[in-house]
């Protein structure tokens, strides 16, 4: 046990260190340039804000200056807010080649990841809540409400919904036909232990995963 939490330290250690042992300078355009032996990457702020991290392995990661914004307003204009965003990327292009990735939000405040390996990710807000949905080519799984205030929860075949009826009582319902119904208590005692509707809903995938997976369970109504 000694020796695996000995080598889990010392390769924690040499990642961290990769980023540390090379040289990083400061062009005339204030973009940055690091260098470590044959391993070469920059980090460029284009004419709309954009910073596009790329490397020798041929990486690309491009930030868009509206996501920038929202998720790494601690970056600022300062060469160290560069440095160090750009010393994790370096970390992750260690691990890669030839991965480009985009991160971006549109004019109506659509969030968007997409890559070139299928993956694509998109998170916003329509007139009936919050929606999410992400697909690597082979799944696909995407959360939003419906017109009747529902969360709707969709995996490939699998879907699942949690909502209130005219009466309400919250429900849990999905298509392998097991549906629960919670009584006022237990729908505030779960309210409490994971605080939003959203959290409950996967909660209980989870839980209908696990019984699946261990074939423990059938229809429940």
């Amino acid at each position: 046990m000694k020796r695996l939490l000995t080598l889990l330290f010392l390769w924690c250690f040499l990642q961290s260190s990769y980023a540390q042992r090379g040289t990083f300078t400061q062009t005339f355009m204030k973009d940055l340039e690091y260098r470590d032996g044959t391993y070469t990457a920059n980090l460029k702020q284009n004419v709309f804000g954009d910073l596009i991290f790329t490397d020798s392995k041929g990486n690309a990661y491009t930030y868009e200056q509206k996501y920038l914004n929202k998720h790494f307003s601690e970056i600022g204009s300062g060469l160290e807010g560069k440095r160090k965003f750009m010393k994790e990327l370096i970390r992750k292009s260690r691990r890669e080649r030839d991965y480009q990735i985009r991160y971006s939000i549109d004019i109506f405040g659509e969030e968007s990841i997409r890559d070139n390996r299928g993956y694509q990710a998109k998170k916003g807000k329509d007139i009936h809540g919050e929606y999410f949905e992400e697909s690597d080519g082979e799944f696909k799984t995407a959360i939003k409400r419906n017109f009747r205030g529902e969360l709707e929860y969709q995996e490939n075949d699998f879907s699942a919904t949690l909502g209130k009826d005219i009466f309400g009582k919250w429900s849990y319902k999905d298509s392998d036909r097991n549906e629960i119904q919670f009584s006022q208590v237990t729908w505030y005692r779960l309210l409490k232990r994971f605080g939003s509707d959203k959290d409950i809903l996967w909660f209980m995938i989870d839980k209908m995963f696990a019984l699946n997976e261990k074939g423990g369970y059938g229809a429940a109504h």
